[in-house]
């Protein structure tokens, strides 16, 4: 389970939050399909000593995680300064 969350992660953020596939123009399957790219990373993770995937899950979860809270925070300052 590990390996699947962390290939999603990963590919979730290559794709959409670090924009290097538009950047290097690279082809539009698998770099840049959110079906495609996360099964030929967890085929590479499954290779990998376990402490790999785990550390990309860590690294991956959190980074996409800190986006919503992120947001709510700004939301809830903004609503906190409006009602001031």
């Amino acid at each position: 389970m590990t390996i699947v969350l962390a290939s999603v992660t990963l590919s979730l953020w290559f794709i959409h939050f670090s924009g290097i596939p538009a950047l290097l123009r690279l082809p539009a399957k698998p770099f840049r399909c959110d079906v495609c790219l996360p099964v030929w990373v967890s085929l590479g993770l499954y290779w990998l000593p376990s402490w790999i995937p785990e550390m990309l899950l860590i690294a991956f979860v959190s980074g996409i995680i800190a986006v919503p809270i992120r947001n709510l925070a700004l939301n809830v300052i903004k609503k906190q300064t409006i009602n001031a």
